[in-house]
């Protein structure tokens, strides 16, 4: 097992990645026979066929060629992690560490942010405010893009090397001169016949928020808003337009001017999993690992 080189894994890689041996020679400029050669030859040391051949179709992973490709992704990755460390150390460039975090999380951790770029001077800080699924978020650090991904989610959605950080609990709020607000308690059924005002279909919470509303048994209620402006989701339901699923945690804030409620439920909505992902090779690397302690640390104190 000692003769693989790194160069099988890199063409083994970009044939899975290219989603053929003909188009990886395209695209790299070696001959088909060649790529080939590199495929079986590492398959030879693996001891274990990593494609399925199909006579005139693409061919495709087998199970061991499926877990050989994760482990030779993490592999590369950690080589060039390598490269970036050192290099930029001896050339005192700054790191980048680049972080996909929901806006909302903001809310908890105060000016976490600004102490840790301040103590870690030559880390460059990218932030990604913009809400991303469980799945995006692992197409995102399968391509480099993000080193750390937070997202909200109900049960990691098959990304499975993610991690329940926090917990979400989400609550119902309305206008405070909505006839729902005069209610002692607000059943499900009261819910389904009240229009709902919402995000718009695009962004990934809207999608868990409506998932968290039909296991309640809320689900259907006629839309009259959709929208991602915070601003005018806040003021169709002050205008008694219809009811928002909110987090319950920014209650405090919500309710703060006086003119939204949040009112008591016959039973709670299914709560939302805060979940991050870290990039393989980054479990490695003591600034991202300081990073993520840091924003962990800061969300455990948040409630």
């Amino acid at each position: 097992m000692s003769g693989i080189t790194l160069r099988q894994l890199e063409i083994f890689v970009q044939v899975v990645e290219h989603g053929s041996f003909r188009r990886c020679a395209d695209r790299i400029g070696l001959s088909q026979v060649s790529i080939s050669e590199h495929v079986r030859e590492l398959e030879s040391r693996l001891k274990v066929p990593l494609f399925e051949r199909h006579s005139g179709g693409p061919s495709t992973l087998t199970a061991e060629g499926k877990r050989a490709h994760r482990r030779a992704v993490a592999i590369l990755s950690d080589l060039q992690d390598l490269v970036l460390d050192v290099s930029s150390r001896s050339e005192r460039t700054l790191r980048k560490l680049s972080v996909a975090i929901p806006p909302f999380l903001l809310r908890h951790l105060g000016n976490t942010l600004t102490t840790f770029r301040k103590s870690h001077a030559h880390v460059d800080v990218k932030l990604d405010l913009h809400s991303v699924s469980a799945l995006a978020a692992a197409e995102r650090i399968r391509g480099r893009e993000l080193d750390l991904a937070y997202f909200f989610s109900f049960d990691g959605e098959g990304v499975s090397d993610s991690k329940v950080v926090r917990i979400e609990r989400l609550a119902i709020y309305v206008g405070r001169g909505h006839p729902l607000a005069a209610k002692p308690v607000v059943s499900m059924a009261d819910l389904r016949a009240t229009p709902a005002v919402h995000l718009a279909p695009e962004n990934p919470l809207r999608r868990l928020v409506d998932r968290a509303l039909e296991q309640a048994g809320a689900g259907g209620s006629p839309i009259h808003v959709e929208a991602d402006e915070y601003g005018l989701i806040l003021h169709a339901v002050q205008s008694n337009l219809g009811f928002a699923c909110m987090f319950e945690s920014a209650a405090d804030e919500i309710t703060r001017s006086g003119d939204l409620v949040s009112v008591p439920l016959s039973h709670p909505l299914p709560s939302l999993q805060v979940r991050c992902l870290m990039r393989h090779s980054a479990q490695h690397d003591a600034i991202t690992s300081d990073f993520n302690r840091v924003l962990l640390a800061r969300l455990s104190e948040a409630d």
